[in-house]
């Protein structure tokens, strides 16, 4: 795929949004779509070519044989992945119920029968599990049964390591290189556990089962459902057009309580990520907030400061380079911050030791205390020392 950011076309984008909101609101696209090529590849970018090849098919909109082939392929491989999915999902659930072990399967999918009451209708890259921590060891294990591997750099680690790699991350990679599925163990909705500290027990209780392959499956409640994303989204600055779809499509398919919604999100301290979200729906596909979320995004200058910086980013303006230099971390870091007032969700960020630390010394575990004392020197290699050798 093109790396489109460096580059962006705005007129390209805005078609994009246009295509989006249509599809969102189930409404006609009269305007004329140009420049399919790019079009196409903005919309891979973005995750939403079945919006493109929706649109052209119900309005039988011209297009070359070669780019609606280019198309049906894409959609047709994305579906195939999720049944694929689909099927681990069932069957990864079904091992470790028989060892009592509890998973809540995030986005793919499970989510997209929630959202869009289609398995298939989502995007997914990778499977994504939620688990208690207290089962890691056993999930691995069971995994690497089922023919997952797991990452190498964590099992190098020693048991000091794995804990503050634990503490300070919220997931792990395994890949089945048989079946060609990746998937991603969280043993927290974010990193970050003041972000969104819905505990486990809390997301089980209120949460439904579906039953796929005779295997019930536990899936968030809507409400929770709701908060994920928002705050998913918000971390990403909501780069992806596919994000804001599915919450989009979830406002508009489901009915919430939205005094009783956002009275929540305040008690989580995730209203800011839940009213940019909603502010952008609205915002970009017309789709009209609850009153009572553009009542309280008037009243707040910080939410509309960080709806404002969204925009950018969707739009390819201002956008961070991937270089790991000092003013890109404290871009990300500004806004990140912006995104909650808990103080422990802010000095969360600031970590005595880093597992990326253990990449660049290894210290046995008598000596781990020297990481605390080694941090700022690593920390001024890896966003000063190294972006000045790479110039």
């Amino acid at each position: 795929m093109k790396t489109l950011n460096n580059n962006p076309n705005t007129n390209v984008v805005e078609k994009l949004i246009e295509l989006c909101a249509s599809s969102v609101k189930k409404e006609p696209y009269s305007s004329e779509i140009n420049e399919f090529d790019i079009l196409i590849d903005y919309a891979k970018m973005h995750r939403v070519t079945s919006v493109i090849q929706e649109i052209t098919v119900n309005q039988k909109t011209p297009i070359s044989h070669n780019l609606n082939k280019e198309l049906s392929a894409i959609n047709k491989k994305s579906k195939l992945k999720m049944l694929l999915f689909l099927a681990e999902i069932s069957s990864i659930c079904s091992t470790l119920k028989q060892k009592s072990i509890r998973v809540i399967p995030l986005k793919g999918p499970v989510a997209a029968k929630q959202i869009y009451n289609d398995y298939t209708a989502k995007n997914s890259r990778d499977i994504d599990l939620l688990i208690q921590l207290k089962h890691l060891d056993q999930i691995i294990e069971s995994l690497e049964q089922l023919g997952y591997s797991c990452p190498k750099k964590y099992k190098s680690l020693s048991k000091k390591q794995q804990k503050v790699f634990q503490e300070s991350n919220n997931q792990l990679t395994f890949f089945n290189h048989k079946k060609k599925v990746q998937l991603e163990i969280h043993w927290r909705l974010f990193a970050n556990s003041h972000y969104l500290p819905i505990t486990f027990d809390k997301l089980i209780k209120d949460g439904s089962e579906i039953i796929i392959n005779k295997t019930a499956i536990y899936c968030l409640s809507n409400k929770h459902l709701l908060f994920y994303l928002c705050a998913h989204g918000a971390k990403h600055h909501w780069a992806l057009l596919y994000w804001l779809m599915e919450l989009a499509n979830l406002v508009e398919n489901k009915k919430y309580d939205w005094e009783s919604i956002l009275k929540e999100a305040i008690e989580h301290g995730v209203e800011r990520p839940v009213v940019q979200g909603l502010i952008l729906v609205e915002t970009l596909f017309s789709v009209p907030a609850p009153s009572i979320i553009q009542e309280y995004h008037q009243r707040h200058s910080i939410i509309q400061d960080i709806v404002k910086t969204a925009i950018q980013r969707i739009h390819g303006k201002n956008l961070p380079s991937q270089r790991k230099t000092i003013l890109n971390y404290l871009k990300t870091l500004v806004y990140k911050m912006k995104l909650k007032s808990d103080i422990s969700y802010k000095l969360a960020f600031w970590n005595p030791i880093s597992p990326n630390d253990f990449e660049l010394v290894k210290l046995p575990d008598p000596l781990f205390f020297g990481y605390f004392w080694l941090r700022p020197f690593f920390w001024f290699w890896r966003y000063i020392i190294l972006p000045i050798k790479k110039q």
